[in-house]
């Protein structure tokens, strides 16, 4: 939490982060690389609870907001929240399991509030593999038609607006193929990156170091159509 901050404090001084929309990366609470665990099933190193509430104060502070996904104590779910600085809010859980065993996965009612409105933006987030299509292939993952209705109806809920950002958590070397929406991933995969892309599919933000915790942030109006303000 104290690299994010300190990422925070750099962007800003290059950029008002207030009224921000920033995007974190899969599993936000593991403390540690994705899928490094010593054992099947380690579990994340901080508390869920306490990994939202530090998010809150810090959308508090700096008058922004976040999306991130993390592991939940007990459940295992893998959930994708907003934060800002009222009460955490539930989007959905993962339904794809991604082979790395570092929760489980999501079978029945994954969906919370999603899309949610922010302001003038109607904001989606799928939580990585659940924003691919896992049908194809004779080894189609379990959940497959199921998290594949689940992302073309909340697509298909976003286009209809001029204002939509669809939000991808995500430990990743694969990119997305979502065209009509702007699309924010956040990459923890060492040596891959996280990069924001306009409703055109157009890239209009990657981190200038990959091998750094950089906050990027893009004025929304090279996101999305008619609008201005970071994101």
């Amino acid at each position: 939490m104290a690299e994010l901050a300190k990422a925070i404090d750099t962007a800003s001084r290059a950029i008002d982060v207030a009224d921000s929309l920033i995007v974190l990366p899969e599993a936000f609470n593991l403390g540690r690389e994705y899928g490094s665990g010593d054992t099947p099933k380690m579990g994340p190193q901080l508390d869920h609870r306490c990994v939202l509430a530090d998010l809150r104060t810090l959308a508090t502070m700096h008058k922004a907001s976040f999306i991130t996904s993390v592991i939940e104590e007990g459940s295992r779910n893998n959930s994708a929240y907003f934060v800002d600085a009222g009460p955490p809010r539930l989007m959905c859980h993962k339904i794809i399991d991604d082979g790395y065993e570092e929760y489980s996965p999501c079978t029945a009612d994954c969906e919370a509030e999603n899309p949610l409105n922010h302001g003038e933006t109607q904001i989606g987030v799928l939580v990585w593999a659940d924003a691919f299509d896992n049908r194809k292939g004779q080894g189609a993952a379990p959940g497959a038609q199921y998290a594949y209705r689940r992302r073309q109806c909340l697509l298909s809920r976003l286009v209809k607006v001029p204002r939509c950002l669809l939000c991808v958590p995500a430990y990743t070397y694969l990119d997305p193929d979502l065209p009509g929406v702007g699309l924010i991933l956040a990459n923890s995969r060492p040596g891959h990156r996280s990069f924001v892309k306009n409703w055109k599919g157009g890239m209009v933000g990657t981190p200038n170091d990959l091998h750094k915790n950089e906050v990027c942030l893009r004025d929304l109006s090279l996101i999305v159509e008619n609008h201005i303000g970071p994101v």
